[in-house]
């Protein structure tokens, strides 16, 4: 495996950081899955490590882009190819692997940082009950503390993406920049602070289209007819303000008619 890392790195050094962009991602990740399916396929090996390879692909990103299926994928066609070996691969126990790889580096930074950080995707939220508890497993056995009950329940709203510790999400947020492709990292914190130099009204702007899913709904667009939305709500919002500045309405004058005063009786 050492040796596959090594070549990669090195690939990765004649580019500039800039240069590495998703499509050279997704082929480094399908080396890393290709190289798994060869030690599962092994009659040496008959399985993979995982710390050697996620040296060009994080744990992290493993989970996130489902590496078990990738994986799963190579090996069919290695035994398409050279002949069907049974029960030799296994696409939970490599899942648990993963996990249990990412709870040591958990662990780690927990030395450093004092909370427990959880890398977000939407496959972390899917785990089952058993993983979480192979995942919290070896978080307590590699962090070398019993974990407390609150500090369990703060993983787990972790995975779950409902955590609402503060200082937990302030590094997440910092992992998160940091792991921001470079070709777009630039503009991405750019935007980051502006969000976070705006006001109160600004921010509640951006939350009520966050819960009414309009951001979401945008994105699905092609980038021509989502310019053309977004320039048809900028004038409808427009032709809104100016009708709330319209002139009130005219009041016409009535003239009073006044009726002659009857003779008094004498």
């Amino acid at each position: 495996d050492y040796e596959d890392v090594e070549r990669v790195e090195k690939l990765k050094e004649l580019l500039d950081e800039n240069e590495i962009s998703e499509e050279i991602q997704n082929l480094i990740r399908k080396i890393v899955a290709k190289k798994m399916a060869e030690n599962y396929y092994s009659d040496i090996k008959k399985g993979t490590r995982i710390f050697e390879l996620s040296k060009i692909m994080p744990v992290e990103d493993m989970i996130e882009n489902d590496l078990p299926i990738m994986v799963e994928e190579e090996y069919k066609k290695i035994e398409e190819e050279r002949g069907t070996k049974e029960d030799r691969f296994d696409k939970k126990g490599l899942k648990k692997q993963i996990l249990i790889e990412m709870g040591k580096n958990i662990a780690d930074k927990y030395d450093e940082t004092g909370i427990f950080i959880i890398p977000q995707s939407e496959n972390m939220k899917d785990i089952d009950k058993e993983e979480e508890e192979t995942f919290i497993k070896s978080i307590q056995t590699y962090s070398r503390k019993q974990l407390s009950k609150q500090e369990v329940i703060d993983i787990d709203e972790q995975i779950r993406g409902n955590s609402n510790n503060v200082q937990i999400k302030e590094n997440m947020l910092i992992d998160l920049i940091k792991n921001i492709p470079e070709e777009v990292k630039s503009k991405s914190i750019d935007l980051l602070v502006k969000i976070a130099s705006s006001n109160e009204q600004e921010l509640e702007t951006l939350s009520m289209m966050e819960k009414s899913c309009l951001i979401d709904k945008l994105n699905e667009l092609p980038e021509d007819k989502r310019m053309k939305t977004i320039e048809t709500i900028g004038r409808t919002i427009e032709k809104r303000k100016n009708i709330a500045v319209v002139k009130p309405p005219k009041i016409e004058k009535q003239q009073l008619k006044i009726h002659p005063k009857e003779p008094e009786d004498r």
